[in-house]
């Protein structure tokens, strides 16, 4: 198959795009935790 860089990035930046959403998952789970336990 021809190589196209259009799909190499957008490979790239869809992997990105997930591990970015997991971290934000986490983060927003921490802070309502701590959220939580402030009140």
């Amino acid at each position: 198959g021809e190589f196209s860089a259009e799909d190499y990035y957008v490979g790239e930046w869809q992997e990105y795009r997930d591990e970015y959403t997991e971290l934000a998952t986490d983060v927003r789970e921490m802070a309502s935790k701590e959220a939580n336990f402030w009140k």
